[in-house]
Formats: structure tokens, sequence, C-alpha cells
């Protein structure tokens, strides 16, 4: 359903997984798999209830299997979550309480990147652009070249917004 974009489909049949099978090896798959569908669904208050839950499946699921890169995932999705319900303080406090040794160099940038964001959305520029140094330092070891330009156009932007157009 998911690859389909049946989200809600998705989101469902995650939901009665879980339900079903409350023992099932595959619950931090499922619980991670229906708030990915309800974040594309744009169920954000959902999503952060889903993944920060202690009581919930995804955080008991999550302690059993913490180097898990499921975790990783669902930890930034509840990031962006609280970024997108414009919960700047909530978002930040996150990213920084989340440790980043011992995820490759792909998650790194992808907290980095989720960080500077966040900030910018909150008007902080100059936090934002402290930030956008350890991209540019991440974009390479990653791999990914879009990383690397994604990385280089919010440079730039936070650059205009600060009104220093020549750099």
């Amino acid at each position: 359903h998911i690859r389909a974009t049946n989200y809600q489909a998705a989101a469902d049949t995650f939901a009665r997984l879980i339900m079903d099978f409350p023992t099932s090896p595959r619950l931090l798959e499922a619980a991670y798999g229906e708030a990915l569908a309800r974040f594309r669904l744009k169920q954000f208050p959902r999503v952060i209830e889903l993944l920060s839950s202690p009581t919930g499946v995804f955080r008991r699921a999550s302690k059993m299997r913490s180097d898990d890169e499921l975790v990783t995932h669902g930890d930034l999705l509840l990031a962006e979550s609280y970024l997108e319900q414009r919960q700047f303080p909530n978002a930040i406090e996150y990213l920084n309480r989340l440790p980043e040794d011992g995820l490759s160099p792909e998650f790194k940038w992808r907290h980095q990147y989720l960080l500077c964001r966040t900030l910018v959305l909150d008007h902080k520029f100059d936090a934002a652009l402290a930030v956008t140094t350890n991209l540019l330092t991440l974009a390479p070891a990653s791999g990914e070249a879009e990383f690397i330009a994604e990385s280089m156009g919010l440079r730039a932007r936070i650059l205009e917004q600060l009104g220093d157009l020549e750099a």
C-alpha cells in the first residue's frame, strides 16, 4: 500500500497488524510503517503520538532493537513531525537529544539537515548558519551528490536571510 501511495490503507493495515499480532518480531517495522503512512497523510499529531509515547509500540520495540536503523528513521520522523506542527522547541530539543555516535554518514547528514531546517523556520539564522558548516562536511562523506547541493542551497538561503549577499 505504501508503494502504491495508498497511505490510509497502509496505516490501517499496519495498525491492524500491531493489534492482531502484539508479540510479532515485526512490531518495530509495523509501528514505523504506520507512523510513516500517517506522516504522508499529514496526520502529524498522530505521528507524534505513535512515535513519542513511552508506552507505545514503537518505543517499546525500539528498546529491544536500539541499534536498528529503523529506530533512527522513526526518531527523525518524529522530529520532522514536530517541525511540521511548527513545534520548533520540541523539534530542536528532540534533535539535540539524538545521539550521533554510530550513525551512518547519511543519517548524520539527515539529522543535521533537519536541525538546520528547524532553526531556519524558527528564524534562528545564525545558529542555522553554524549547522550548515556540519552539513557541508557531512554531505561528501555520505556519497550523495544531492546532499551537497541541498547543503549549499540551504546555506545560500540562510546567508540571503542574513543579508550577506556577497557570501
